[in-house]
């Protein structure tokens, strides 16, 4: 499964648009295996689980120290902000656009897919956030890998900033709930 999953998560930006989970249940047939939907989506969420196990996790005990990052852009989601009793979780991936889309996909994973409608009203350069095509003229976009939504990724890093903000506000969460560091 794991050499599929790039493969289908290329497969659900184009039409018809199918799902990932039966992406992967498909191109594990064309090898020789069955697994279910279920199954695939359990691999999905673990395999999701290892991209974020990459971030450092602060808990509560833990002193909030600086982390020294090799990346462009570190994303600290504080889940206590919005009630939900989960350890702040610090989204730290080498590319500003990765660590971008995997905060809105923890987002959409713990608020569900109705925040889908309020994040698209979020506009970057003038596109909404999220996209539920691909655009033909404006290239620069990243799957939110939940079902065949898009992100615009198109902004400078001060930008992204501002963005975190507006998706704050468009959900009713205090500013601080996600805090956006610009790493030099």
């Amino acid at each position: 499964m794991e050499d599929s999953l790039p493969q289908a998560k290329r497969m659900i930006e184009n039409p018809p648009y199918p799902t990932l989970p039966q992406c992967l249940v498909d191109l594990v047939k064309e090898k020789g295996f069955q697994i279910s939907v279920d199954e695939a989506i359990q691999y999905i969420k673990e395999s999701r689980s290892k991209k974020i196990g990459q971030s450092k996790k602060i808990t509560q005990k833990d002193p909030v120290q600086p982390i020294k990052s090799q990346s462009e852009l570190t994303l600290t989601i504080h889940w206590n902000a919005a009630g939900i009793s989960k350890h702040d979780e610090v989204v730290d991936l080498p590319k500003a656009v990765d660590s971008m889309v995997m905060a809105l996909r923890c987002l959409v994973e713990a608020f569900g897919e109705e925040i889908i409608d309020k994040l698209k009203t979020v506009t970057v350069r003038g596109l909404p956030l999220i996209l539920e095509a691909k655009s033909n003229t404006y290239h620069q976009q990243k799957p939110l890998e939940f079902k065949h939504y898009l992100v615009v990724v198109h902004s400078s890093n001060p930008d992204k900033v501002n963005i975190f903000k507006s998706v704050c506000r468009c959900l009713s969460l205090p500013e601080h709930f996600i805090e956006v560091r610009i790493n030099n």
